[in-house]
Parts: C-alpha cells; structure tokens; sequence
C-alpha cells in the first residue's frame, strides 16, 4: 500500500468539501460565515482559504465584506 504525499487527500476532496459547504450556506450563511472565519485563524489555512474563496459569491452582500477582510487580516 503506497502512502500519499500529507495534503494530497484534502486536495482530492476538496470538490465534495465544496458542495457540502455549499449546501450549508443556503441553510444558514451566518453559521457558515463563523466556520470558515474559525478555521482562517489555525495555523495553516491552505484549505480554509481556498474553500472562502470559492464561496464567496453565495453569501450575503455584508457577510462577503467581512470574509473578505478576514481572508486579508
């Protein structure tokens, strides 16, 4: 059994961590809002970032100008 490089099993998930995330922000954007801003602030946000990023565009006008800031700061 071959071992993959660390990371590269976020990478090929990443499309279905992206129609879950989706999926949640119809339900409750501000819910959304507040697990993406908490996993910003870990250490290595690689992943939090890029998903922020892509979903964007789904969220209210005002919870977009504070991602937006948080993926800044």
């Amino acid at each position: 059994m071959s071992r993959r490089p660390v990371g590269q099993e976020t990478e090929e998930l990443r499309p279905y961590i992206l129609d879950a995330i989706q999926l949640y922000i119809q339900r409750s954007a501000k819910e959304s809002a507040f697990f993406l801003r908490q996993n910003l602030d870990k250490p290595n946000p690689k992943t939090s970032r890029w998903l922020t990023r892509r979903c964007l565009e789904l969220f209210p006008a005002e919870i977009q100008a504070n991602l937006r800031a948080a993926l800044k700061g």
